[in-house]
């Protein structure tokens, strides 16, 4: 997992090698979350709006930040229980 800024052309170069072997996206449906879903989208990503508020937390989680919720979305996502 990377941090990069807010700007498309940059989100969009950091996902560039690795286009071919992603099967889906999570994208939280918080504040300023549509332009990212356009951009996503128009670049050809499968992206799920993920409904947080929904999301039930994984009681077996020892911490909780970025990192590990970004593992626990794909995992439901991967499971096909993500809230959309």
């Amino acid at each position: 997992m990377k941090k990069v800024p807010n700007e498309a052309s940059v989100i969009l170069e950091t996902l560039k090698s690795m286009k071919r072997r992603v099967v889906g996206m999570v994208v939280e449906s918080t504040f300023n979350w549509y332009w990212l879903v356009d951009l996503l989208m128009g670049a050809g990503y499968k992206v799920h709006l993920a409904n947080p508020p929904a999301i039930q937390k994984f009681s077996g989680l020892e911490h909780v930040d970025d990192v590990h919720d970004a593992f626990w979305s794909a995992e439901q996502l991967r499971l096909g229980v993500l809230p959309e």
